[in-house]
């Protein structure tokens, strides 16, 4: 209650970013203004799971500059800052990430963090489950690749293992179709 919501307060200026993160899970059942006020400002924390955790409270509250934060994430530069925000993109409702998203999937090189994060991608677009991103997701199972054509083929695994995510009326077609 009140004496746990006080104390975790009172607490986010911990320097361990393990205790943050855990006060900003254990702070999720209060939505209250203070609350997101004190969460909102650890969005630019230096360690990426503090900032994921307050971008999952954030978005769990529809609290309009996640969104905006997200979309920076998205953007990054750093794998890390990119990844954390890919794996709750699907938490938004916003259309830009859903774009943003396939953008990332038809950016960059599959070699390094490259397979991580589409395949981050494609996990994110499934439990989004919009239309718009079957046909991205079949442009990729029907391409072939002859530079790194191993890890190419791992995305197209990982698509198809995706697909059961998706409304079934909007993939039966694709299944189908490889088949």
């Amino acid at each position: 209650g009140e004496m746990v919501r006080k104390a975790a307060l009172e607490r986010l200026n911990d320097e361990r970013w393990f205790v943050v993160r855990n006060l900003i899970i254990m702070l999720e059942s209060f939505g209250d203004q203070e609350v997101q006020r004190q969460v909102r400002r650890l969005v630019g924390h230096s360690h990426p799971r503090v900032r994921k955790e307050a971008l999952k409270y954030l978005l769990h509250y529809q609290d309009p500059m996640v969104d905006i934060q997200l979309l920076q994430d998205l953007d990054s530069n750093d794998p890390a800052r990119k990844l954390s925000a890919i794996q709750i993109a699907e938490m938004s409702s916003n259309p830009e990430v859903l774009h943003k998203l396939l953008a990332i999937l038809d950016s960059g090189s599959i070699t390094g963090y490259g397979l991580e994060i589409k395949s981050a991608v494609i996990q994110a677009l499934a439990g989004i489950g919009n239309a718009q991103a079957v046909p991205k997701l079949k442009e990729i199972l029907y391409s072939g690749k002859f530079l790194h054509s191993g890890k190419h083929t791992q995305l197209k695994i990982m698509i198809i293992r995706s697909l059961p995510r998706f409304p079934a009326a909007m993939v039966r077609p694709l299944l189908e179709e490889i088949c």
